[in-house]
């Protein structure tokens, strides 16, 4: 179980995938003080996808916007069912979050 640190200078930007084109966690950790943007998801999560037994931290300034989850409404974060999201109520989300 690895933990990935995206941080504030540093964008995750133009992926493509089936699931969390910006960011998929499995089973680790994602401490997110950057920014994720313009990602493209075939299915769920644009932005970022977590697995039920994964963990996202958010904090301060960072943004996830400009993604797009073409078949589900999850462009910006989906997080499965049990999976861990923590933030601090301050970070910029237009793409939205959906719970699994």
């Amino acid at each position: 179980n690895a933990t990935v640190i995206i941080a504030s200078n540093s964008t995750v930007t133009l992926n493509t995938a089936a699931q969390g084109a910006g960011v998929y966690i499995n089973a680790g950790t994602l401490n997110l003080y950057g920014y994720i943007t313009t990602n493209t998801a075939t299915t769920n999560g644009g932005g970022i996808y977590n697995k039920s037994v994964g963990t996202v931290n958010l904090y301060g300034s960072c943004m996830i916007s400009g993604n797009v989850a073409a078949v589900n409404t999850s462009p910006g974060i989906y997080n499965e069912e049990n999976g861990t999201l923590n933030n601090d109520n301050s970070i910029n989300n237009p793409d939205g979050t959906e719970q699994g």
